[in-house]
């Protein structure tokens, strides 16, 4: 059997709400705490986390307190939080923020809290400038603006037109890239993107340039070649300019930097810096030139091409010696280089005339000795020219003297014939002093050949023996003259002639005879006799050509036995067919010459044997050239007395000699 229970509607009312309020008296909701970190900075409305209850119940929410006051804002029913004010969440004020957080029916509150991250912050500025059209590469158009705590960089994103601008990747600063490209009836306006960098953290930043129109002028490169090494001022040319008025030039970069000038009002470029122009290091010298027409700039390059010259160089000459030098005497060389023949003169000097130069090699010797007194030009100043090829330079000559002590002494240079005399003056010693002058030798080769006057100077012979060229040809002493001042010394250097002398091996043979006006001239015998065959030859013929008997006349009679007489073998003949010491033009002897052997033959034999020769024979007769009559001849006896004798012509034997002369 089926059985239905009914409730009326109040009881099942009442049963329903005992229920209900038995269910909410035993769940408990409980919301938790929220701890989130974010980077400082965002925006307004980023969400930043959700209120959770323990139970995921949805309730109502609010924020019942926070620090700083509206930095978040909660979603009523959802617990979402999110940024209200973005412009508290800076670590540098607010490095944290806090809040607490409760809904209807939960049992606690949840306590909130934002850690932010400290970032490198950067603000920036979008870039507007107005500029001239025609501005030249590398001009600087300005700086894009950003501030940063840390290091920026800058990049170009894009441009319009592309390949107008640089920027500096550090500084942001805005240059011309391509200026061409700065044109105001093609590109009015340049525009481009720029990223700025800070350690990732990037805004991006809007160049705007707008060009100006200007009136334009139209302007011509300007291009030259010249020699290198010019002169200061010198003009280069004059930069060409149509149209415009009132232009006004001026370089604005040039290099080397300091070579170039321009006039400002007509653009003629001139030299500044001629040391610049060396085409060893700059062989070209460039400008850019700027021309404003009223206040419209324009730009253009000139180019100086230089070509390679030959150069000179030249140092400036000083130098330090005594006052009171000799003239000629050497001061040094003018120091030069180029690469052709160089050629010194001297252009200006003072004192004039005090300095000669050589004109090969540079050196500069005293002219006029007198000017280089201390007491007068105690300093001597020259410019030297040096000339290579038409290429010249310049040097400054400084001779600075010595103030010296004024006692002088000149070397003392003589030639003399040796064998003079004893007391035979020489000269005097030169000086120049104040007061009483002492002279002496101190020394002299060979010793005691020389005595000076100690009062005067004065050079005189002391010991004539020893002026013989053979042994001392030359004689020196050294010299000191002596004042109140000082002492100073010189060199007297006596230098000898080789004279003829009697017993002088010369000219093939012994000198026995001199001529007494002229001893240049004179006598030589042979050093050995020669054997006679044949005798003086010619018996029974007179011969009268051979009669001569004086010196002198021994040639004229040798040629004219020869001429009558043809026997070999005969005094004549051999004499004359001699040889001996390489001369070919020897004779019989004069009577009168024959007695002059006699006389000198001690010293002919000396001189005879020391050269490989043999004495004269003693006790013996000696054939001269000299005709008695015309069976007989005149011979001279060697012994003590040297008598003359006459015998017939054809006398021969061991007694009967013959010695060869010749004359010079």
């Amino acid at each position: 059997m089926k059985r239905t229970l009914k409730f009326s509607p109040l009881l099942l009312i009442i049963l329903l709400l005992n229920f209900s309020c038995s269910k909410d008296d035993d769940i408990q909701i409980n919301l938790k705490d929220l701890k989130v970190t974010v980077d400082e900075n965002p925006a307004n409305g980023q969400v930043l986390g959700q209120v959770q209850t323990d139970n995921n119940s949805s309730l109502s929410f609010s924020i019942t307190a926070q620090t700083p006051a509206g930095a978040l804002a909660i979603e009523k029913k959802t617990g979402k939080l999110t940024v209200a004010d973005a412009i508290l969440f800076d670590f540098e004020t607010n490095p944290t923020i806090t809040a607490t957080v409760s809904a209807e029916g939960a049992q606690n509150t949840a306590k909130i809290t934002i850690n932010l991250n400290n970032l490198k912050e950067l603000t920036t500025e979008d870039f507007s400038v107005t500029i001239d059209e025609n501005p030249i590469n590398g001009d600087t158009i300005g700086i894009v603006q950003a501030t940063s705590d840390g290091t920026v960089s800058y990049s170009l994103l894009s441009q319009t037109p592309e390949g107008a601008l640089n920027i500096n990747t550090s500084t942001g600063e805005l240059t011309v890239a391509d200026a061409t490209l700065f044109d105001f009836e093609v590109n009015p306006v340049i525009t481009a993107i720029i990223s700025v960098d800070n350690s990732g953290n990037t805004q991006n930043v809007t160049a705007t340039i707008n060009l100006t129109d200007v009136n334009e002028v139209s302007l011509q490169d300007f291009t030259t070649t010249i020699d290198e090494n010019p002169v200061n001022g010198q003009s280069l040319g004059v930069v060409q300019v149509t149209g415009g008025e009132a232009l006004i030039f001026n370089i604005t970069s040039q290099t080397p930097n300091g070579a170039l000038s321009i006039n400002a009002n007509t653009g003629e470029l001139t030299v500044v810096d001629a040391t610049l122009f060396d085409f060893e290091i700059n062989p070209v010298v460039t400008a850019t030139i700027s021309v404003d027409n009223s206040g419209s700039m324009q730009h253009l390059t000139a180019t100086i091409n230089l070509t390679n010259i030959n150069e000179v160089s030249i140092q400036d000459f000083t130098a330090t010696i005594d006052e009171n030098p000799a003239n000629g005497q050497s001061l040094g060389i003018v120091q030069a280089t180029g690469d052709g023949t160089l050629s010194f003169s001297i252009t200006s000097q003072t004192p004039g005339g005090a300095l000669s130069i050589n004109a090969s090699t540079g050196e500069l010797t005293v002219a006029d000795a007198t000017l280089f007194d201390y007491e007068t030009n105690p300093a001597i100043t020259a410019t030297v020219t040096v000339d290579n090829a038409g290429n010249t330079e310049s040097a400054d000559v400084t001779i600075n003297l010595t103030n010296v002590n004024e006692l002088s002494i000149q070397q003392f240079n003589t030639t003399i014939d040796e064998n003079s005399t004893n007391g035979s003056i020489l000269g005097t010693v030169q000086t120049n002093g104040i007061g009483i002058l002492s002279f002496s030798i101190a020394s002299q080769t060979p010793a005691g050949a020389l005595s000076i006057n100690a009062s005067t100077g004065e050079l005189t012979i002391a010991d004539a023996t020893l002026f013989d060229f053979e042994t001392n040809p030359t004689i020196t002493a050294n010299i000191s003259v002596s004042n109140s001042e000082g002492i100073e010394t010189a060199i007297a250097t006596v230098n000898l002639n080789d004279v003829n002398e009697i017993g002088e091996f010369k000219y093939g043979g012994v000198i026995f005879w001199l001529d007494p006006s002229d001893i240049s001239h004179g006598l030589v015998c042979t050093v050995s006799d020669f054997p006679i065959i044949g005798g003086w030859g010619c018996q029974g013929t007179n011969i009268a050509g051979a009669i001569g008997t004086e010196i002198g006349q021994g040639q004229a009679n040798t040629t004219a036995i020869l001429a009558e007489c043809a026997t070999a073998g005969i005094a004549a003949d051999i004499a004359s067919n001699s040889t001996s010491g390489g001369y070919s033009d020897w004779f019989l002897p004069s009577k009168d010459a024959l007695q002059e052997m006699h006389t000198h033959r001690a010293t002919i034999n000396n001189t005879a044997v020391l050269n490989g020769g043999s004495n004269l024979a003693s006790g013996v007769f000696y054939w001269s050239s000299s005709q008695n009559d015309s069976n007989t001849a005149w011979l001279i006896y060697f012994d003590n007395n040297g008598a003359a004798f006459f015998l017939n012509k054809g006398t021969a034997g061991s007694n009967i000699k013959m010695r060869a002369v010749r004359a010079f």
